[in-house]
Order: C-alpha cells, then sequence, then structure tokens
C-alpha cells in the first residue's frame, strides 16, 4: 500500500486517529487495479476493535474530508477511497 505523503502532510492536522484507523482499515482491502472497497460495517468493526458509532463518525469525517465516497445499501457498501492519499502498490 502506498501513502502518499505531501497531501497527508495537509490532512494529518485535520482527521482524528480514529478515522484514520477506519481509513487505513479500508486501504488494507485495496485491489491493484482500483481503489474501491466493499466491507461491512461488522469488517470494520472487527479490523479497527472500534465502536459501531466511532466507526459511523469516523467514515461520515472521512466522507467530509474528501479521503472516501460511499456507494450502495448500507448492509454491504462499498467506499471509493481517493487516490490522491493511498494506492497498492510498491
Amino acid at each position: 500500500m502506498k501513502i502518499y505523503n505531501e497531501p497527508l502532510n495537509d490532512l494529518l492536522p485535520k482527521v482524528s486517529g480514529n478515522a484514520l484507523k477506519v481509513f487505513l482499515a479500508l486501504g488494507n482491502q485495496l485491489g491493484w487495479e482500483n481503489t474501491v472497497v466493499q466491507l461491512t460495517r461488522d469488517e470494520i468493526e472487527k479490523a479497527t476493535n472500534l465502536s459501531p458509532q466511532t466507526i459511523r463518525t469516523s467514515l461520515n469525517e472521512l466522507e467530509e474530508l474528501g479521503l472516501i465516497t460511499r456507494i450502495g445499501a448500507n448492509i454491504r457498501r462499498q467506499y471509493v477511497l481517493n487516490e490522491m492519499y493511498i494506492k497498492r502498490g510498491k
């Protein structure tokens, strides 16, 4: 997983630790060809050990900051991660 440090330097003062933890959990599921991740909230909860309310708050924060876009129904939602911050690769 590549994390781009220039945009990250601007982001760090704005993002909470919990939101960053959720973003990294989503980023850990990235494929090679795209930045779309499909996870349930239960899967995010298991990966981060955060409460459902904290995950909801973190996802809202990530969307407000432009790090993710949510697509689809709440049951098995997809998340598009902003390539400016993170991408799968060496």
